[in-house]
């Protein structure tokens, strides 16, 4: 028995279920997330960006995954969510 590797065609993510994703991330970051919540929306959009070969998204994972590591003001968190807005807004214009 042979197995191969699996055929490594580029798959373009679908335009409404990201921006459904990216608008549920917006809508997480704007309820007074708690550490558990930021883990998973920060690992929700950096398998969204990795996907999406999204550098932009990448970073703002990035970003909220460092939230975490400090005291986060709801400005803060609101700054964030508006950047994941901003994302799904360009999806938009596509």
């Amino acid at each position: 028995i042979s197995i191969s590797r699996p055929n490594n065609d580029h798959i373009e993510p679908d335009p409404i279920a990201l921006r459904d994703d990216l608008s549920l991330a917006s809508d997480l970051l704007r309820n007074a997330p708690d550490a558990q919540t930021l883990d998973y929306v920060a690992g929700c959009l950096s398998g969204l960006a990795k996907n999406a070969g999204d550098t932009e998204l990448a970073e703002i994972s990035d970003r909220v995954r460092a939230l975490r590591a400090r005291n986060t003001t709801a400005d803060t968190l609101a700054k964030m969510a508006e950047l994941v807005e901003s994302r799904a807004r360009d999806l938009e214009a596509v």
